[in-house]
């Protein structure tokens, strides 16, 4: 048993990252909603939740510390600190309601969170230059 706990991967043992329709989905939680089909927003929370923890779990394997932004794994309410301005927090969760039309801040989140991977991905591509992520990060959108 030792020895098949020594095999184990704790990250794909703890994080389960998969699809459900359109949508991404982290230890079953989707990440993403659409008009058709109304996601509720805690369950994209905690999906926000589980893939903050991840990526921060990740840079701490590495001993890596992100530029512009710190990750805050906080369950449903994680969010990233803008390093610029130590004030900042950028919510990766939202409540829902109309107030989400004008509150740019979920997006700017995104927008950072996207940041942060992408500088991982850059880290590790010094180490093992095979390593690629499915979809290209440009300025804050997916390719």
């Amino acid at each position: 048993k030792l020895s098949q706990l020594h095999k184990t991967n704790v990250f794909n043992a703890t994080f389960h990252i998969w699809h459900n329709g359109h949508f991404g989905t982290i230890n079953n939680f989707r990440l993403g909603r659409l008009p058709n089909v109304p996601v509720e927003w805690s369950e994209i929370n905690m999906a926000w939740g589980q893939t903050v923890l991840l990526l921060y779990a990740l840079a701490q394997k590495m001993e890596m510390t992100f530029q512009r932004y710190r990750l805050v794994p906080f369950g449903n309410h994680s969010y990233l600190v803008c390093l610029e301005d130590r004030t900042r927090e950028l919510p990766l969760y939202f409540a829902g309601g109309f107030k989400f039309l004008w509150d740019t801040k979920f997006d700017h989140a995104m927008v950072a969170f996207l940041d942060c991977l992408q500088q991982f991905k850059e880290q590790v591509s010094k180490m093992d230059s095979n390593f690629c992520l499915p979809y290209r990060i440009d300025k804050g959108k997916i390719e």
